[in-house]
């Protein structure tokens, strides 16, 4: 395989590959009629579970790392794909497509009973703003801030506690374990450029540890554009752990000049002298 020199008859190659293949179909294995049988008459070799287990440990660290690597090189689009690997890498699907969406949400529509269980964020305000500014100018400290609702707080935490009870568990043990990443990424384009000249202007995750928590305000800063004209910035939030929860929007942004307003401000100044 390349300069490296490992082949595909090599067994750690073979033995990466049978795992990773696992892995990326286990959504289709776990619940394979002969699995089942095999693990009620105790068939199985349970070290392939074993070694699973710690190979997607060390795989999530892995892609977690290029994630951060995306971030500083300032690539969108690798980011997103990343981020989209390693979701389907956790939920244990090879490809992220409608069908597969739908059977995740119908997963977890069963299983917390409720339809509002489907993990995703309802963005109730938006706005990029100068702080204590009533206009954007040029190479401006920008604050982004969204105001998010989870719909599925109480339907997680019902759930989580309903599991708790049956196995004897302290909820709070169990919700203290919580996590929920959601990323947010930002680019921007100026209006009349092409979508090629879209810039990387940020990217951070949103992470909730506190699955009750219905409303929150993410904020996000960044600087203007230097160049003045009128921007779009595209936000995208992608869920790491889940399916069919990705959204996209815009928000529209006039950055004026910083010279301009700063010598108009100057004349005002005067014009309140003179008089």
């Amino acid at each position: 395989m390349g300069s490296t020199g490992l082949s595909i008859t090599d067994s750690s190659v073979r033995r990466n590959l049978a795992l990773l293949t696992g892995r990326l179909n286990s959504m289709i294995l776990n619940n394979h009629p002969q699995l089942l049988h095999g693990a009620a008459s105790r068939l199985l070799d349970t070290k392939y579970f074993g070694d699973s287990l710690i190979y997607r440990q060390r795989s999530v660290l892995l892609l977690e790392l290029c994630i951060k690597i995306a971030v500083e090189i300032r690539n969108a689009d690798l980011l997103k794909k990343i981020i989209e690997a390693t979701t389907m890498f956790k939920i244990g699907c090879p490809v992220v497509d409608k069908e597969k969406c739908e059977w995740f949400q119908g997963v977890l529509k069963k299983s917390y009973g409720s339809d509002n269980a489907v993990p995703k964020l309802n963005i109730l305000e938006k706005s990029i703003v100068t702080a204590g500014e009533e206009e954007v100018a040029t190479d401006d400290l920008l604050t982004m801030s969204l105001k998010i609702d989870r719909p599925h707080a109480e339907s997680v935490v019902q759930y989580k506690i309903a599991q708790c009870q049956k196995t004897g568990m302290d909820p709070r043990l169990a919700l203290q374990g919580y996590r929920e990443v959601w990323w947010i990424i930002v680019t921007s384009v100026q209006e009349g450029s092409k979508v090629a000249d879209e810039n990387f202007v940020g990217a951070t995750p949103m992470i909730v540890i506190n699955p009750a928590q219905k409303e929150c305000t993410f904020p996000m800063k960044f600087k203007a554009p230097s160049t003045p004209g009128k921007y779009s910035y595209k936000i995208t939030i992608k869920a790491l752990e889940y399916l069919g929860a990705d959204q996209n929007f815009d928000i529209d942004v006039n950055v004026l000049d910083k010279m301009s307003i700063t010598n108009e401000d100057i004349e005002e100044e005067d014009d309140k002298k003179e008089k």
